[in-house]
């Protein structure tokens, strides 16, 4: 399973320091990954990992996951102070929206993903 998600424009840039500093704050370590290296290089098909690539600087950043890991970690970088400084959004739970401004923005996204559409 993947999940991604873009930042920057007018809020902070993810980078690199950011990611790095919560994952000391909760002893998960990165490796950063040189750019001929692929991904099925270094894992295998059941490996479970974290994976961010940053966008300015190009760099790539890797924890395995070998043990523990917060399912929420992705959401704590970005909902940070140095990048959306809105802690609130670390909770799911607490992202939600009235069915009504829910389904304006689904449609919304239907119709900007429709070229790319492969069904349609």
């Amino acid at each position: 399973m993947s999940h991604s998600k873009p930042a920057g424009g007018k809020r902070g840039k993810p980078g690199k320091r950011g990611t790095v500093k919560k994952g000391e704050e909760l002893s998960l370590a990165f490796t950063t990954l040189e750019p001929e290296i692929r991904l099925d290089d270094i894992l295998t098909s059941d490996t479970p990992y974290f994976y961010v690539e940053i966008p300015d600087t190009k760099e790539r950043l890797i924890h395995k996951i070998e043990s523990w890991f917060p399912l929420q970690f992705g959401r704590q970088v970005l909902a940070s102070p140095d990048i959306l400084n809105n802690p609130g959004l670390v909770d799911w739970k607490r992202c939600t929206l009235e069915k009504e401004e829910e389904t304006k923005i689904c449609e919304k996204l239907r119709q900007e993903f429709s070229p790319f559409d492969p069904m349609t």
